[in-house]
């Protein structure tokens, strides 16, 4: 494993694409994160919403 890594790094005419990479994937991390967030404080003001229904009819 560690043997390929270098030969990648080392071959010519090919530059480091671990940089780019970590980069592309911490963006997508971040999207993903974001997502899940909006995602998790829908579900809640859903939740809120059902719990608000209810409260009003034992009222």
């Amino acid at each position: 494993m560690s043997k390929k890594s270098l030969y990648r790094q080392d071959a010519p005419g090919t530059p480091p694409p671990k940089r780019i990479r970590r980069q592309f994937f911490t963006a997508k991390r971040r999207k993903a994160i974001f997502l899940t967030g909006f995602k998790l404080l829908e579900a809640l003001e859903t939740l809120v919403g059902i719990i608000a229904t209810i409260h009003g009819f034992f009222k």
